[in-house]
């Protein structure tokens, strides 16, 4: 007996395999209904009902599989009540059966093509044998957000812009102690 890592799922040898295949979450395309990913939670919110009510318009996630790939997932209204006690920011889950559709609009959150969308036969499993251990993180080089060289359709965080400021005050000061260590 010995065991083996594929996916990410630690399998054991000398047992028949019970988990369905796993798909990368770069491969996850509005081509089939039956992906089935392993997934960490790196982000999850409620979005409000715009005009006041105090019901919320959907839950919101950001999934990130093993190699990094990450992917926008949507939980609509009606569905909150199934799905939104199943799912902890944090935690790694197998989720199959979803649908998937275009990942457009002015903001996104990730830069996948696809988003998921959660159906009524969505399935959510924590995945207890999974560790997703890279870092949820990507970073824009300053010279990036400068020069205004980013995709504005993609969302970057506030700390871009409080470093850029930050640099530009360090750059300032180091530049009038140069001038005054070379006029002395």
């Amino acid at each position: 007996m010995w065991m083996f890592t594929q996916g990410g799922h630690l399998f054991d040898s000398s047992r028949p395999s019970t988990l369905p295949e796993v798909d990368d979450v770069l491969a996850v395309n509005p081509s089939k209904d039956t992906w089935t990913i392993v997934v960490k939670v790196n982000r999850m919110w409620v979005s409000p009902c715009f005009g006041g009510s105090k019901l919320p318009f959907s839950m919101e996630l950001v999934f990130m599989d093993a190699k990094g790939c990450k992917i926008h997932a949507t939980v609509r209204k009606s569905l909150l009540y199934r799905f939104q006690p199943l799912i902890t920011e944090g935690r790694v889950y197998q989720i199959s059966y979803f649908s998937v559709g275009e990942n457009g609009g002015e903001f996104r959150t990730t830069m996948h093509t696809y988003k998921i969308n959660f159906e009524m036969h969505t399935t959510v499993r924590l995945a207890t044998n999974t560790l997703i251990t890279m870092s949820p993180y990507s970073f824009t080089p300053l010279s990036d957000i400068r020069f205004n060289v980013l995709d504005s359709s993609y969302l970057t965080g506030p700390v871009a812009s409080k470093n850029l400021k930050r640099m530009e005050n360090w750059k300032r000061e180091l530049l009038l102690i140069f001038c005054k260590r070379c006029s002395s």
